[in-house]
């Protein structure tokens, strides 16, 4: 975490030798707002459990670039909406731009779904082209390292 008290960032990727700043982000909150004052960001963020569910279901380790991965804010939000979605028996679709994370998010949102409802043992996904479906199923071999997840093509 950065800040001057009314404006702070947290770094969403770090290795233990260096800090790129193309990974310093902005909190925002469920309604896509700015979080720059640092008591809100540690009230949002860094507050008990509110730091130890960061840790747990939002994060990923890349052993490759040996660094910690934080997940961006709308990552966050989609995967706790997709949480509150499958409580209530409801569907639907995670959309957004190439490079926003869409992997990472389905990869994390399934974990923690797998997490959360001891009943699911499984989940499948359906991808359209082959060339994406090999990227899917590495990126998601390579999360599942660290992790207690069998991912099978």
């Amino acid at each position: 975490m950065i800040s001057n008290g009314v404006d702070t960032k947290y770094f969403s990727a770090a290795s233990d030798t260096e800090l790129n700043p193309k990974f310093i982000s902005g909190w925002l909150d469920q309604e896509n707002n700015p979080v720059p004052d640092y008591l809100d960001f540690a009230k949002s963020v860094l507050r008990i459990p509110e730091a130890h569910e960061m840790i747990s279901r939002y994060t990923v380790l890349d052993e490759d670039a040996k660094r910690l991965i934080l997940l961006r804010p709308y990552q966050i939000h989609a995967i706790k909406a997709i949480r509150e979605a499958s409580k209530q028996g409801k569907s639907g679709f995670v959309w957004h731009t190439t490079g926003s994370g869409k992997t990472l998010t389905s990869y994390k949102a399934t974990r923690n779904l797998l997490m959360d409802i001891p009943s699911i043992d499984k989940a499948i996904f359906l991808i359209d082209r082959k060339d994406l479906d090999t990227q899917t199923t590495m990126a998601f071999q390579a999360y599942a390292n660290n992790d207690l997840v069998d991912v099978d093509e």
